[in-house]
């Protein structure tokens, strides 16, 4: 899901770079100066919130200022992916619940 252009010294440089605007073609700078970046990151996906943190963002705010390793990208790689698959799961217990009729219908 997440494909990565980040080449060379990988450095996680994000101050400023990214903000709270939708992302331009699905595309996480992580060095916007060397043109480095994640790409194909759904929008909802970099949005996603856990405790009123962006998920995506935090992780690479904690990097900022160093290079990533090739276990980092991956690691990103994988929690975007298990953003997604939360996403769809979250979307199909909704509809479930829905035909069942609502909260009400299945509470205790």
């Amino acid at each position: 899901m997440v494909n990565s252009a980040a080449r060379g010294d990988r450095l996680a440089s994000l101050s400023g770079s990214i903000g709270n605007a939708p992302l331009a073609e699905g595309r996480v700078y992580i060095n916007r100066r060397d043109g480095q970046y994640f790409a194909d990151v759904p929008r909802e996906v970099w949005l996603f919130t856990v405790g009123g943190y962006r998920v995506l963002r935090k992780w690479l705010d904690k990097r900022d200022g160093r290079a990533l390793s090739a276990v980092d990208i991956d690691d990103f790689a994988a929690i975007a992916t298990a953003i997604e698959k939360t996403i769809a799961e979250v979307a199909r217990l909704d509809a479930t619940i829905a035909v069942a009729g609502g909260w009400s219908a299945i509470s205790m």
